[in-house]
């Protein structure tokens, strides 16, 4: 993966990745798209250019993902119903992934529900926790996870169906308390969670879940879509 290149600007089998989770969310029919750009910000806006329904907002900083997300609020703050948040190097999930989430998400009347997986062996990944009966509490990210924690298989995928209200209220609280010193999304997981209304939708094919941050991540997708195109065995 070229250094010089943004990571959503690779391309992976016939498009550049930031295609995919941008088609998929568009198959859902929502009210209104919109893409948090940064680092090569104008190169991602002109990929993006064909698309009508679609709307692009800076990231000036890259301070985490929960200011990500915030610096949508200018052009979202009036919207009153559910948002879905998904990253751009997730080009494995489709339409009907986001579909399941949302209608779990409707029919258990959650507050947030996020994407998870399991995998034997999750380095790099948040880790999501559970208490003794199975409920989730929280998402560690492995740099702050203990060692204990560290051993545990399901993940966080990094998509998340929530409520907007909730979204702006609690993202104004987060704070970068933590190995990063970012702004992180999951904490918003542990606020929903101990109001008992969070949900998660534990996907049983890790390989949808993939997230590209290396050669090997991207050249692994590839494969993946041509060989659920079809074309090769």
């Amino acid at each position: 993966m070229a250094l010089t290149d943004a990571k959503v600007l690779q391309r992976v089998a016939d498009h550049r990745m930031i295609h995919y989770p941008v088609t998929a969310a568009l198959a859902l029919s929502p009210d209104r798209v919109v893409v948090v750009v940064g680092y090569q910000a104008d190169r991602v806006r002109a990929e993006l250019a064909g698309y009508n329904a679609l709307e692009t907002v800076d990231q000036p900083e890259q301070r985490g993902t929960a200011d990500a997300v915030g610096c949508a609020k200018p052009l979202l703050k009036d919207f009153a119903g559910d948002m879905l948040i998904l990253y751009g190097d997730t080009p494995l999930i489709e339409a009907d992934d986001l579909k399941q989430l949302l209608a779990q998400h409707r029919l258990e009347r959650n507050l947030l529900t996020f994407v998870s997986t399991k995998l034997h062996r999750p380095h790099g990944y948040g880790r999501v926790v559970r208490d003794a009966v199975g409920k989730v509490r929280s998402i560690v990210e492995e740099k702050d996870a203990t060692a204990e924690q560290r051993l545990l298989q399901e993940i966080n995928v990094g998509i998340y169906l929530l409520n907007a209200n909730f979204l702006w209220q609690i993202l104004a609280q987060i704070r970068p308390i933590n190995a990063q010193c970012e702004y992180y999304l999951t904490d918003l997981v542990a606020v929903a969670a101990a109001r008992g209304e969070v949900g998660v939708y534990q996907h049983p094919d890790p390989e949808t879940c993939l997230g590209v941050n290396t050669v090997d991540e991207l050249a692994r997708a590839e494969k993946i879509l041509e060989r659920r195109r079809g074309s090769f065995k």
